[in-house]
C-alpha cells in the first residue's frame, strides 16, 4: 500500500486546466472565487470576484475547479 500510495503522491491525477492553450479563457475557482482568466503558456492572468489582479501556474494546487469558457467546445 505505501508504494501505490507514493506513486500516487508523485504522479497527482492531471486537470482540465493543466492543458490549458495561450490566449484560451478560463473561469476558474480559487478559494472558493471565481475568476475569468486568460492562459499563456504557463500562467493564467486575470481578476478576481474583488477586481485584483491574479497570476497562477496552470498547476497551482489553489485551483480548485476550472472550466474553458472561450473558445467554447463543440
Amino acid at each position: 500500500r505505501s508504494a501505490a500510495r507514493a506513486y500516487f503522491d508523485a504522479h497527482p491525477e492531471r486537470k482540465p486546466w493543466h492543458d490549458a492553450k495561450p490566449g484560451e479563457v478560463w473561469l476558474l475557482t480559487i478559494d472558493g472565487d471565481e475568476c475569468a482568466a486568460v492562459a499563456d503558456f504557463l500562467d493564467f492572468n486575470g481578476t478576481n470576484e474583488r477586481g485584483n489582479f491574479i497570476t497562477f501556474r496552470h498547476n497551482d494546487e489553489d485551483i480548485e475547479a476550472g472550466r474553458r469558457i472561450w473558445p467554447e467546445s463543440d
